[in-house]
């Protein structure tokens, strides 16, 4: 499994967390792991692409199994290659309109910036909170 993680990426301004993304048919090998092998992998993964022998593994794990997951089962987003920058626009109007919105969609595939990412869930869910927000100050 440890040769489908495509990336570790750090996290800017927070110290001592790494994201490992793993994909494929390793995704489902790795929901079924002990947190205590995901972390030796990664402890293993580490020292490889470091070329330190020495250098300390992870000690703590934080996940989701997605693919166990009843509201997820495995599921990404991704814009296809017909999507436009517009479409995400359309994906955040308001039904029936923004000046009176019924239904408003937000999640991380509704952000033209960051699509597929909880980032972009959180903007897109801030977004349309404020238009619900404007609308009820609207209409005191």
């Amino acid at each position: 499994w440890t040769q489908s993680v495509y990336v570790m990426n750090e996290i800017v301004g927070v110290r001592n967390v790494l994201i490992m993304w793993v994909a494929g048919d390793a995704a489902e090998i790795v929901d079924n792991l002990s947190e205590e092998e995901i972390l030796l992998g990664a402890k293993q993964l580490l020292r490889s692409f470091t070329g330190d022998p020495m250098i300390p593994g992870p000690f703590k794990i934080t996940r989701n199994t997605w693919l166990k997951d009843p509201l997820a089962m495995g599921t990404w987003s991704s814009p296809s290659v017909t999507t436009k920058v517009s479409d995400y626009a359309d994906l955040l109007t308001g039904l029936p309109s923004d000046k009176n919105p019924r239904v408003l969609l937000a999640g991380e595939h509704a952000h033209k910036k960051f699509a597929g990412v909880m980032h972009g869930a959180r903007l897109s869910g801030i977004e349309q909170a404020d238009k619900i927000i404007n609308f009820i100050n609207n209409n005191e």
